[in-house]
């Protein structure tokens, strides 16, 4: 076999190596899972490596993304982020597109586009199954729909699109083609239990691999191993992007930005992972070396102050053109206007020098400080607590006791009491703690149900206001 990743096997060594259950310790949120990197005797081929062009082609959960108004938090697809873990011998072209099937791809241009120019030595990434399984309109079973049953024989079989279609012209050119089954969903059942999103779907896609000899990375069963052994509920919103429409929430299907990063990390990690055999063709060797690959995590475990307003302005929808900026923010760099609008609502200080440092990484007391000054901008309200009497806390994450002290006085100010989060560790503890990707989320994706909590609230008293303005009339009119 060409090195299949085989369910319940390879995966509990990627585990092993990435992953530790978050913890929630001293009513503290902790999510660091990346405690344990790439070893050093991490098996690699270290032969001389050609260069190679690594193509995908899948659906949303995968494409290319440009800016969406219609997300508070964006959606990013993991093909998107796999180059940051691959070497320099390697390129990616990601070529995958929202909404298709492995059927429906097949008219597109970037089909077209795929065969014109992978050659042999290259990789072809395919990652389908989310559109496949649409049969509710006649449009969908015309040209989404395909049979998860059946064998790559039979006409409008799942298994038969991705051979005929994918697999057999990959290998008429030279290149090898590696299935992936599509990522999980996330969905939970009224007990908590993740549901299976794909039916007969991911099976069709290990079962071809093993029928016909084909690389195989099982990505239905590391996610679902993921939401299920490794994260709480609540936790897994934060690789998942939200929408700017309070009513549908969460996106559970599409990643944010910094979920998809991860879920190119696990990627990545499941090829190394993989058998090694002798063919020079194992995508293995087009990983970061261990030392490169463990730097790249650390990059992750922190986030500068520049992206965190950045993400938070997004959450926030607080946009449109700065007329004014910190000296030291580059106009070029991506989140240049939202540091300019964040300082010209109040939301953000510089350092009396007219510096904001945006490169820097950000400490969990400076973002508190970001969000709490966004929510008296958009004038939210919420409920105090005493910091002595915790039981009165609400579950408005960021009210600190009674007030919050300027940044210019923090070096004075008394501690701080942040509830669940930071369990009233002194100021000294929080301005030495730096924020990784996911906890910036985390907490933004907090903030964002706050404001949706405090939306609806709102909305309800205008509804009920108006009952009343309309009673109101009847008796008047009696």
């Amino acid at each position: 076999m060409k090195g299949i990743l085989y369910k319940g096997l390879s995966f509990c060594m990627i585990l092993s190596m990435f992953f530790s259950v978050p913890v929630f310790a001293n009513e503290e949120y902790v999510f660091n899972i990346f405690n344990k990197y790439l070893k050093e005797d991490t098996p690699q081929n270290n032969k001389e490596i050609k260069e190679t062009t690594v193509y995908i082609v899948g659906d949303s959960t995968s494409c290319e993304y440009g800016y969406d108004e219609n997300y508070a938090i964006p959606r990013a697809g993991w093909g998107m982020y796999l180059s940051e873990f691959l070497n320099d011998k390697a390129k990616v072209v990601n070529l995958a597109l929202a909404g298709r099937s492995s059927k429906s791809f097949t008219i597109e241009e970037n089909y077209k586009k795929l065969f014109e120019n992978i050659k042999e030595g290259d990789f072809l990434l395919i990652q389908f199954g989310h559109n496949d399984e649409k049969n509710k309109t006649e449009e969908d079973l015309k040209t989404r729909y395909t049979d998860p049953q059946g064998d790559v024989n039979t006409e409008g079989s799942f298994k038969n699109s991705l051979y005929m279609n994918y697999i057999l012209p990959a290998w008429e050119k030279g290149a090898v083609p590696v299935l992936i089954s599509p990522v999980s969903r996330r969905k939970f059942d009224e007990n908590g239990f993740l549901t299976n999103s794909h039916g007969l779907y991911d099976d069709a896609v290990m079962e071809l691999a093993k029928e016909k000899d084909i690389y195989f990375i099982d990505m239905t069963y590391i996610t679902e191993s993921l939401y299920s052994n490794n994260l709480e509920i609540n936790e897994t919103k934060d690789f998942h992007a939200v929408y700017k429409d309070f009513s549908k929430g969460i996106d559970n299907t599409h990643y944010s930005h910094t979920g998809a990063k991860h879920i190119a990390m696990v990627f990545a990690a499941a090829v190394i992972q993989k058998e090694i055999s002798a063919s020079e063709y194992i995508l293995s060797p087009y990983v970061l070396s261990p030392n490169d690959f463990n730097k790249k995590i650390e990059t992750m475990e922190y986030i500068s102050k520049g992206n965190f307003i950045s993400l938070l302005m997004r959450a926030a929808g607080i946009e449109g053109e700065s007329k004014d900026n910190f000296k030291d923010v580059d106009k070029n760099a991506g989140y240049a206007n939202a540091v300019g609008l964040a300082k010209e609502s109040g939301i953000a200080f510089g350092d009396g020098k007219g510096s904001f440092k945006p490169e820097d990484r950000i400490c969990k007391y400076e973002a508190a400080l970001f969000i709490m000054r966004t929510i008296r901008y958009l004038n939210f309200e919420y409920e105090s607590f005493s910091k002595n009497n915790p039981s009165n806390y609400t579950g408005e994450r960021y009210w600190m006791y009674r007030t919050i002290p300027e940044y210019a006085n923090r070096d004075t100010a008394d501690w701080m009491y942040l509830n669940n989060i930071y369990g009233g560790e002194s100021l000294e503890y929080l301005c030495g703690k730096y924020m990784s990707e996911l906890e910036a989320q985390h907490e933004v994706m907090l903030f964002y149900e706050l404001m949706a909590k405090n939306t609806q609230k709102a909305e309800q008293n205008t509804d009920d206001l108006e009952k009343v303005e309309n009673i109101v009339k009847e008796l008047k009119k009696k």
